[in-house]
Order: structure tokens, then sequence, then C-alpha cells
């Protein structure tokens, strides 16, 4: 009997001791653009993409300041979900702070990501998997969406007859 409680009791604290997982901290990447518009017109159109890029109610434009011309948002980069009795159940989100600065003929934008834990699953093509390379093309995604959205005329011409 001591021999089956000695064998159960390592039995418990072998499975359930799991390595730590390494936390992973990408830190800031950036990317500076020069485009020939004034300052007001650059900050209308980074404006517009946080509010059109932002389509998760849990992403949100957290400050905004046209004279100073910065736009900073709080962006659900990465959510991964388990199947629960048949309905989808987010289990990890990664948050990342989006900061864009504005002058004439020149915006940045800083995209931060919060440190996350990598997950993984032993199944092919799980949407519980995150590592740092998928958050690094999701972070390359938005700058390429935020560049093509500025170097594009999305002026409209009430005026036209």
């Amino acid at each position: 009997m001591k021999v089956f409680f000695t064998f159960l009791i390592l039995s418990i604290t072998v499975f359930s001791c799991k390595a730590p997982q390494p936390v992973v901290n990408i830190g800031t990447i950036s990317e500076t653009m020069t485009i020939e518009e004034n300052k007001d017109d650059l900050y209308i159109k980074s404006n517009n993409w946080m509010v059109e890029t932002f389509v998760s109610a849990k992403s949100v434009v957290q400050f905004s300041d046209k004279e100073t011309g910065i736009v900073t948002g709080r962006y659900l980069l990465k959510e991964t979900f388990k199947e629960q009795n048949g309905i989808k159940v987010p289990i990890n989100s990664i948050y990342a702070i989006i900061k864009i600065q504005v002058k004439d003929n020149a915006c940045k934008i800083s995209i931060t990501p919060e440190e996350f834990y990598e997950s993984r699953s032993f199944t092919k093509n799980n949407p519980m998997n995150i590592d740092e390379s998928m958050i690094r093309f999701e972070i390359g995604r938005l700058i390429s969406s935020y560049k093509n959205y500025i170097e594009t005329d999305n002026t409209l011409d009430f005026y036209q007859d």
C-alpha cells in the first residue's frame, strides 16, 4: 500500500510540473515614412486608418491630439480560442499599443505588443497556437496596411457635379 501511495504522489508531482514557458517580449517595431502631405491631412488619414482598422470592439483609440499630431490606440493583435460545448471561447488575447506621430511631410507608426507566452498545440493548424513569428507577421501586416493607406488618396470630392 505504501508503494502505491508513493507511486501516486510521484506521478501527480511529475505530471503536474510543467516547464515554465518563456515570456516573449518583442519590444517596439517602428517605421517612418516620408510623404508629401501636410500635418493636418496626415493626421486625418492616420485617425481614419485607426478607426477603419480597429474593427473589434476590444480595440480602441485611446488618445488623439491633432495639435501635437499624435494618435494612440490599444489594438487586439491576436486572440486564440478553444471550443467548449460547440462554442468558441477566447483563452488568450494579445494586445499592442499603436502610436502614430505625424508632422508635415512625415509620419511614424510604432507598434508595441504586450509580453506574452508562446502557446503550441500538437495538432496541425490549431487556432490556439501563438508564437513570436506570428506576432511579428501581424505587426508587419499592420505597418504595410498603414503605409498603403497613407500613400493612397482617400479624399472624397463632395463638390463634384
